[in-house]
């Protein structure tokens, strides 16, 4: 009895001892599997800061210039008022309707299609119909243009000398296309072909960069998307890359090794970016912009009212490029209706076409006006017709919130 109790006691604690080795060994394998995880928590954590470090910061990077605002004087409400009393019977925006009548109506007295649908101030307020509502019925009018001509939307017309295939009535209605002062082509509203008369290929132009456009053989013709800026060239364009590190760019031929970098990083970033671009691109990047030689000797008399007019055409803007170019600055108004008025100069532009503003009276510089271009369709019971202009934005200004540019020079009035 007493060995068997022995060889039971033995037992147990040889079942004891596995016990406690085998619990030995768990714990021993969870305090490994413990430093593990946190091992490569610590890897993945730093992997993620410097992912994050070159991949986030280009959703933020953004050009100083955009939290530039000027401060518009109020006071100039006042004046404009009563400019506006004394020409109650000029047509500022040449409409065919008098100030006086525009305000009457709740109308624009600087703009000839008050709620932008198409149809001018003078034909609406003629046919009785609302000119500040807008009216959706234009491509209606379209259709019975058409129809007059025995055509239909998506048979080819030219614009500008460009051929169009429009893919529907709406981008027949108000699709347009422009010449930008710089040999582009604007186009605004429209989807559908188009065949240039010049060059054999296409580029639409994307964050500052040329992406080529799909092309269609039959018609000799590029698809567009609505609103894009696009260049045609005899050949396409080289390509480069640019290198960004901590800072510093430059630029290098474009090969197997640089095509998969630009794959990998960012275009924008602190530590590291690369960036793919035609090579006309970087030249653009790297040139300089137009200036005066003095800012000081830009002026306007009273004989040119501040008020009384929107000088924002493309003819305008060719103008102003033109007086720059050879070495004259221009004064400039910019009205708000809610803000008021600000008086600056324009001595310069950029490599892309944006202008360069400094105070009227301290003749400091105080940022750059961003310059875009459109089309607005106008019918005045006759046509459909364009008008070319230029936007601009930036410095706490936007024309497509109303306010207005005047160039106090007698070359635009």
């Amino acid at each position: 009895m007493s060995r068997l109790q022995d060889t039971l006691r033995d037992k147990n604690n040889t079942v004891e001892h596995r016990k406690e080795f085998s619990d030995f060994h768990k714990i021993k394998k969870k305090k490994e599997l413990n430093k593990k995880i946190i091992k490569y928590t610590a890897i993945c954590g730093c992997i993620a800061v410097v992912l994050g470090a070159i991949y986030v910061p280009q959703y933020f990077i953004k050009d100083n210039e955009d939290s530039i605002e000027v401060k518009l004087n109020v006071g100039a409400v006042t004046e404009y008022n009563a400019a506006l009393k004394n020409a109650s019977e000029e047509d500022w925006d040449k409409d065919g309707v008098i100030n006086s009548i525009e305000q009457q109506k709740g109308l624009s007295v600087w703009n000839a299609d008050s709620d932008g649908d198409g149809f001018s101030d003078y034909y609406e307020l003629s046919n009785n119909l609302k000119a500040n509502e807008k009216d959706q019925s234009l491509t209606d009018m379209m259709k019975t243009i058409l129809k007059s001509k025995d055509e239909k939307y998506d048979m080819a017309y030219k614009v500008n000398g460009v051929v169009l295939w429009a893919d529907d009535i709406k981008s027949r209605t108000y699709g347009r296309v422009i010449r930008t002062p710089d040999g582009g082509y604007q186009f605004t509203n429209f989807k559908g072909y188009a065949q240039f008369p010049e060059g054999t290929c296409a580029y639409r132009i994307k964050n500052g960069k040329h992406v080529k456009l799909k092309y269609r053989k039959k018609e000799d013709a590029y698809y567009i998307k609505e609103d894009e800026l696009v260049y045609v060239y005899d050949s396409k364009p080289d390509m480069v890359n640019r290198i960004t590190f901590f800072g510093k760019s430059f630029y290098t031929s474009d090969n197997f090794f640089t095509k998969i970098l630009s794959g990998i990083f960012p275009d924008k970033g602190v530590i590291i970016a690369s960036s793919r671009m035609a090579s006309i691109d970087a030249d653009n990047e790297l040139a300089g912009s137009t200036v005066v030689s003095s800012v000081g000797k830009a002026t306007y008399t009273d004989k040119i009212n501040r008020f009384s007019a929107n000088t924002n055409t493309l003819d305008d803007l060719v103008t102003l490029r033109s007086l720059i170019q050879n070495n004259q600055a221009v004064p400039v108004s910019f009205y708000s209706d809610k803000k008021g008025e600000y008086l600056g100069i324009v001595y310069g532009y950029t490599r892309n076409g944006d202008l360069i503003i400094a105070d009227y009276y301290s003749k400091d510089y105080v940022g750059i006006l961003n310059i875009g271009y459109t089309a607005e369709t106008l019918y005045n019971g006759n046509d459909i017709t364009q008008k070319e202009i230029f936007t601009f934005s930036g410095l706490g200004l936007n024309s497509e919130n109303g306010d207005r540019i005047n160039f106090l020079d007698n070359n635009f009035h």
